[in-house]
C-alpha cells in the first residue's frame, strides 16, 4: 500500500533529503505521509500541501510530516507534523484545520492561521502572523 502524498516540494534551495528515501529532494517531487524532511546548511524548502497550504522549512532543520491529512470529502485539514529543529513558516489556505506542531518543548495547535516557529536553544518560538494558534 503506497504511502499518502500530503503536498509537493514547489521550490528547493541546495541541499534538502527525505530521511526514509536516503534522497535528495527536487522542485516537484511529492511527500509522503509520516516522511522525516531534512534541510542542511543554506538550504530551504517550500512545499504546497495537498489543500494548497504552504509550509516552508529553513535551513538546518527536520521536520515529520506526521499523519498530515487532508479530507477532500470534509475539505478539512487534520492530524500533525513534528518541527524536530530548525525554523518553519505555515500559512494556511483557508480550508478548515485541526492539526498539530508539535516540537520538543512545545504543542501548537492550528487552527487556520499564519505562524511562523523555530527552535532555539532548548525553546520554541513563534510569532502569529495572522488569526489565532493555541499552545
Amino acid at each position: 500500500m503506497a504511502a499518502e502524498n500530503v503536498g509537493t516540494a514547489k521550490r528547493v534551495v541546495n541541499d534538502v533529503v527525505t530521511r526514509s528515501f536516503g534522497q535528495s529532494v527536487q522542485t516537484g517531487d511529492g511527500l509522503v505521509a509520516n516522511e522525516t524532511v531534512i534541510t542542511k546548511g543554506r538550504s530551504a524548502i517550500d512545499i504546497r500541501l495537498a489543500d494548497q497550504s504552504s509550509l516552508s522549512i529553513g535551513e538546518n532543520s527536520e521536520l515529520i510530516l506526521d499523519d498530515l491529512v487532508y479530507g477532500r470529502d470534509q475539505n478539512k485539514v487534520t492530524g500533525a507534523f513534528r518541527m524536530m529543529s530548525g525554523a518553519i513558516r505555515f500559512a494556511s489556505a483557508g480550508v478548515p484545520m485541526d492539526f498539530l506542531i508539535k516540537t520538543p518543548t512545545a504543542t501548537i495547535g492550528i487552527r487556520g492561521t499564519t505562524v511562523w516557529g523555530g527552535t532555539l536553544d532548548s525553546a520554541f518560538e513563534v510569532a502569529l502572523l495572522e488569526s489565532a494558534a493555541v499552545t
